[in-house]
Order: C-alpha cells, then sequence, then structure tokens
C-alpha cells in the first residue's frame, strides 16, 4: 500500500489530524502512576508502616493499568520488609485504582487505623490520584481465581485428566497410558486464563515415538466461550487442508472439558517468533537476519492464504462494524477520564464508516481473528500458527490488517519495551519505511495463492487496528510507546487513507 502514498498530506487528512493529534501526550497526572519510583516514595512517605519505619518498601511493580469508565486499574505487587533486616521479604499485591484529577472519591475516614496487609486495609495518596486497596484473597483485580488451576497444576491429578482425555480425543490414543507428567506454568491470568505445558512421561515398555504419541502437550484454560470456540475451530481446521502440515504447521486439538474449561493440545514447533525475528533483525541489520525474515515473511502469507482457502468451519462472524464500534467505545471512555480527547477520534471514524459504507466487504473466510506475528512460530525453516482463541469468519483483510498494523507496531516499539531510549524521529522514519515494504512483500505473497482483497477493505482494517494500538497507549497507560504508535497513526492517515 505505500505506492499509493503522496507526499504532501491533503485537506481532508489534516482535518482528521487535527483532532487526533490531542492523543499525542499523555499528561502528567497519568504517567506518574507508572512511574514506580513516585509511586514508592509516596508510599514510603505516607502510609504510616512505612513512614514509621516499622516495614521497609523494597520494590514497587505493576503489571498494567487498564482503562475503566471514570478510571484506571491496576494490580501493583509490593515488597516489603519487616525493620532492622529482621525476617524474609514477601509480596504483597494491592489493588490500585488511579483518577482523574478532582475526581478521587472522598478519603476514607480513618484510613490509617486499618493495618497495611489485611483484608479491609485501604489508602489515598491524593496527590498522584491513588486510591490503593488490599487485593481480594486469591483474586486478581477483583476476578475469581481460575477454579481448574488446583487440579491442572497437581502432577497426580493432571496426569489423570490428560490421560483420560488424550485417550478420548482419538482412537489413536485409545490405548494411551501415562506414567507421569510434570506440568509447567507459563502464563497465568488470575481469574482470566492460563497456559501449562505438560512433559510427559510413558511406562518404560511403551515406544511412544513410534505410536506418534507426543512428549510435550499444552493445557489452556479459560474464562467465558473463548476455549469452546478455539477447541470448535482448531477442530475444523485440523481437518481441512491446513491440517496436513504441508504449508504451515497447527497443533493437533487433543480435547475439550467444557466443566473447567480446559483445551488440550499438541506441541507445535518453535525456535523463536517471527516478531522476535523481526526485531532481531532491526537491530541487527545484517543481510542474513533481513534476508531470513523476508524468507519467512513469504511462507506467512503462504500459510494465511492457506488458512484463509481452507474452508473450515469456524468461529462467528465479525465485521469491521464489530471493530469500530469497539473503537467508539474506548474513545468514549477517554473522553470520559480525559476529557480534552472528546471527539478527538470522530472524524476519522466517520471518515472509515463512510468508506465501509461505499466499499462492500469481500466474502467472509475462516480467520485466525488475532493474527500478529506473535502468533507465528519459527522452527527449521518452517512455521506454525498457534492462539486460535479468536478464530472467526471474517473478511481477509481483518487479519491482513491486523498484521501488517502489527508488523509496524513490533519494529517501532522494540527499543521502547526494553526500556531504551526512542530513536531519533529520522531513524523511525526509515524503520518505519523499511516495515511498509515488508508489509507490501507480505501482501504480495498473500495474493500469489488467494484471491484479490479490497485495497480499501485492507484500507479499513489496517487503520482501524493503528488507531487501536494509539489509543491503546492511553487504555493501558503506556507513553513509552505513544510517540512510536502516534507515528505509525500519522502515516497511516496522511498516506493510505489520503487516497482512498
Amino acid at each position: 500500500m505505500s505506492s499509493t502514498v503522496p507526499s504532501p498530506a491533503s485537506p481532508n487528512s489534516s482535518m482528521l489530524w487535527d483532532g487526533l493529534r490531542r492523543f499525542d501526550k499523555l499528561p502528567s497526572w497519568l504517567t506518574a502512576a507508572v512511574t514506580l519510583g513516585l509511586v514508592a516514595a509516596a508510599l514510603t512517605s505516607e502510609v504510616p508502616e512505612f513512614a514509621s519505619g516499622a516495614l521497609v518498601l523494597l520494590g514497587c511493580d505493576l503489571e498494567r493499568l487498564r482503562l475503566k469508565r471514570g478510571y484506571w486499574i491496576g494490580p501493583y505487587q509490593l515488597t516489603v520488609a519487616p525493620a532492622g533486616g529482621v525476617g524474609e521479604p514477601s509480596q504483597v499485591g494491592v489493588e490500585g485504582r488511579l483518577y482523574p484529577p478532582g475526581a478521587l472519591p472522598q478519603r476514607p475516614d480513618q484510613q490509617a487505623a486499618v493495618a497495611f496487609g489485611t483484608d479491609d486495609w485501604r489508602y489515598q495518596l491524593p496527590e498522584l490520584g491513588l486510591d490503593f486497596r488490599a487485593e481480594p484473597a486469591g483474586a486478581g483485580l477483583g476476578e475469581v481465581t481460575l477454579p481448574s488451576m488446583p487440579v491442572l497444576t497437581d502432577p497426580v491429578a493432571a496426569r489423570e485428566l490428560l490421560e483420560a482425555t488424550m485417550r478420548a480425543a482419538s482412537p489413536a490414543y485409545a490405548e494411551l497410558r501415562l506414567a507421569a507428567c510434570t506440568p509447567r506454568v507459563v502464563r497465568y491470568k488470575p481469574g482470566s486464563r492460563a497456559t501449562i505445558v505438560y512433559h510427559l512421561e510413558y511406562p518404560l515398555e511403551t515406544d511412544a515415538e513410534a505410536r506418534g504419541w507426543p512428549e510435550v502437550v499444552i493445557a489452556k484454560t479459560f474464562r467465558g466461550d473463548k476455549g469452546a470456540n478455539a477447541w470448535a475451530g482448531m477442530r475444523s481446521l485440523w481437518d481441512s487442508p491446513l491440517g496436513r502440515g504441508g504449508t504451515v504447521q497447527i497443533a493437533e486439538p487433543l480435547g475439550y472439558l467444557p466443566d473447567l474449561p480446559m483445551l488440550l493440545q499438541g506441541p507445535v514447533g518453535q525456535e523463536r517468533t517471527l516478531k522476535e525475528l523481526i526485531r532481531a533483525a532491526l537491530d541487527a541489520g545484517t543481510p542474513d537476519l533481513l534476508g531470513e525474515v523476508d524468507a519467512y515473511v513469504a511462507k506467512t502469507a503462504a500459510g494465511l492464504a492457506t488458512l484463509h482457502t481452507s474452508g473450515a468451519s469456524i468461529g462467528k462472524p465479525v465485521t469491521i462494524d464489530d471493530k469500530l464500534a469497539e473503537l467508539h467505545e474506548v474513545a468514549d471512555t477517554l473522553s470520559v477520564n480525559v476529557p480534552e480527547l472528546a471527539g478527538a477520534a470522530d472524524a476519522l471514524l466517520a471518515r472509515l464508516e463512510e468508506l465501509a459504507a461505499v466499499h462492500p466487504a469481500d466474502p467472509p473466510v475462516p480467520s485466525h481473528g488475532s493474527f500478529r506475528p506473535d502468533q507465528v512460530l519459527l522452527s527449521k525453516g518452517g512455521i506454525g500458527f498457534v492462539d486460535f482463541d479468536a478464530a472467526c469468519h471474517a473478511e481477509p483483510a481483518r487479519d491482513l490488517g491486523l498484521f501488517r498494523a502489527t508488523v509496524k507496531d513490533v519494529g517501532l516499539t522494540r527499543k521502547a519495551e526494553d526500556g531504551v531510549p526512542e530513536p531519533p524521529h529520522e531513524v523511525q522514519l526509515a524503520t518505519y519505511e523499511r516495515l511498509d515494504r515488508l508489509n507490501d512483500a507480505f501482501l504480495a505473497g498473500y495474493l500469489e495463492v488467494a484471491p484479490p482483497v479490497s485495497p480499501v477493505r485492507l484500507l479499513l482494517w489496517e487503520t482501524a487496528e493503528v488507531l487501536d494500538y494509539a489509543l491503546s497507549c492511553w487504555r493501558k497507560v503506556k507513553p513509552e510507546k505513544l510517540a512510536a504508535n502516534m507515528l505509525m497513526l500519522e502515516r497511516q492517515v496522511n498516506g493510505p487513507l489520503d487516497v482512498a
């Protein structure tokens, strides 16, 4: 799409950018809540246990803030130790709610009377707009802990569960017996989802390799219906041409237990992800690594085309209207919390809705739904696709647009995520152009295998995803990524969208 980018911005794009430029900088009161040194200093000077020296605050960490209507919420992890070095440090999770200036609820009476670390503890830092409270026992941000975790992480209970699930999955596993399994939790979001890798051991007399039985399986547990959606989609894909593994490898679905809920699947070879390779190649800048990226992107394009033309029955219908509605909701919630942002995205969203009404969608295809370079695994020259939780039936531009937008984000924000200062603007522009050429090669490779895709529909989805990345810096309070994401948005609005 870069071939259509004109040099100057048109009056139309200038009008759109006038509103969007209001997203250009996070206010200091918002960034202060993720400046952990400031938060730790305020807690140390004000919370009685720290101020008196009874406890020492050794560390303050934050996974991420999340936007809610009227505030942001996030889990802060405090490392504390008794004064004088007596006793071991401990981790105390607290829930932090960040309110805009003037919106902090009335300070609790007698807040200093409840001891830090107890269930009813609550303390406000008015100068930072933060309202801290004890995190509910066994919960994360007030959500119930996944009830299946005790079973899935117990080696004995998990062995029995895996054995029964795999035996019921396919005649190929009807005689499977496990001697033991070793669980390893690789991802866990309390109350939401978990991923557990199991290393399997078979009885000595069993030749598991000859039978094609795996050494490793992966269990994913979910909240809601994502697990059922992933299971249905993976079953259909496994029975389609995609499951034959010629162009791309996918995980074999080994069973779904709705009562937990748990999805069990086989392994996919992984030496690194496409995201990791793109970042390594941009950092090194060597012809070998850049050529490796080109080769794997070409294989990814062919793999996605194979998925889209597989004929699999997969997921619910998803449309551009759904995506634009999500963006409207985020922009609206942001405007409640930050009134200066009211209407900032309206002109762009109206333009996208106008284009969507005039240019009909291409026929829907089986789609990954969250197709990013992180979901492309690389191993021994081959590729694999993972994470079909958001599998859906959508026009091809949905997967294509998200992938292209994410390639730019992956490349432009790689330094920010490592805590390294952002490169000069000229360097970022050169990186953007390189990533744009990579995206064009990806699209060309895809179109060699799949039917034509409407350029305007691809533009719609890609622009929507680029806007989503910029809004995400506000929604999740990520100041380190904002400049790069705003560069993406500006180039998108003053480039391809100009000529649509």
